[in-house]
C-alpha cells in the first residue's frame, strides 16, 4: 500500500486511516508506539510503549511534531518498502513482490537488525548506517581529515539521549555501484554516541541527504540490499 509522506525537519512521516502518525526510522531495531500493539497492513504487531527513557512522546517532543508511532527495523523488515524523498509516498509491499526497477546496491546486516551500506567518503571505503531517521548523515573524525567545516552548527537530537549540536561538513559520498552524492555530514557526535556507533568499518551514518539525492529508494531487508533510482 502507498502512503502519503510529510518531510518535517527532514524526518519521514505518513499517516494511517485509523490515525496513526508515523515516522520512519531504520535507525532503531524496534518499534514504539502508544500502546503495546499496532495493526499495521491487516496485520498485528506486538510493539514497545517504554524502553528506558524511550516513548513516542518524548520522541514527539524531540523532532517537534506529534507521533504516535516510531517504526523500525522489526517490522519494516516485514516488507520491500519504496521511500519517494521527491514525490513524498512510501509503498509497502509483501516479500515477494518483484522490484523491476533501479540499480541494486548491496547491504550488510549487523548485530540488531541494522543495514550498513558501503560507501567511499572523503577517500576511505567504510560502512555507513542507513538511517531514515536521521535528519543529517554522519561521519567519524577520522573522515574528517581536510575537510573544511561549515560556519553554522546543526541543532539534531538522539533518541534516549537529547538534543545536542555538531559542526558539518560538505563532502562526496560514492556507493559501490558508482552513484555518488554530495552530503552534508555532521562530525561531532557525543562521545557516548560516537563510541557506540563508530568502529572498525562502521564510520558512517548515512541519513536523509542520500534519501533526498535519490529519486526513489527501494529497501530490501529479506535481501540485505537496496534499489536506488537516480
Amino acid at each position: 500500500m502507498t502512503y502519503n509522506l510529510t518531510l518535517h525537519d527532514n524526518h519521514a512521516i505518513f499517516e494511517t486511516e485509523d490515525g496513526s502518525r508515523i515516522l520512519v526510522d531504520t535507525g532503531v531495531p524496534y518499534t514504539f508506539h502508544t500502546s503495546s500493539k499496532w495493526n499495521f497492513e491487516g496485520t498485528n504487531y506486538t510493539t514497545h510503549e517504554n524502553m528506558g527513557n524511550i516513548n513516542v512522546a518524548t520522541v514527539s517532543t524531540l523532532a517537534g511534531t506529534n507521533i504516535t508511532t516510531l517504526l523500525g527495523g522489526d517490522i519494516m523488515s516485514k516488507y520491500k518498502i519504496a521511500i519517494d524523498y521527491h514525490n513524498l509516498t512510501i509503498s509497502f509491499e509483501s516479500l515477494n513482490y518483484e522490484i523491476n526497477e533501479g540499480e541494486q546496491v548491496p547491504l550488510q546486516k549487523y548485530q540488531g537488525g541494522y543495514l550498513l551500506l558501503p560507501v567511499q567518503i572523503n577517500g576511505q571505503s567504510v560502512l555507513g548506517y542507513l538511517d531514515t531517521g536521521a535528519k543529517i548523515s554522519y561521519i567519524s573524525s577520522q573522515l574528517t581529515n581536510g575537510l573544511v567545516p561549515n560556519n553554522l552548527l546543526e541543532q539534531d537530537y538522539y533518541i534516549g539521549m537529547g538534543a545536542y549540536e555538531t559542526n558539518t561538513f560538505n563532502t562526496n559520498a560514492t556507493l559501490s555501484n558508482g552513484f555518488t552524492y554530495e552530503g552534508k555530514f555532521g562530525g561531532q557526535l557525543p562521545a557516548q554516541l560516537a563510541s557506540s556507533f563508530f568502529g572498525g568499518q562502521r564510520q558512517a551514518i548515512i541519513g536523509s541527504d542520500f534519501f533526498l539525492a535519490c529519486k526513489k529508494v527501494w529497501i530490501d531487508y529479506s535481501n540485505s540490499c537496496i534499489y536506488i533510482v537516480s
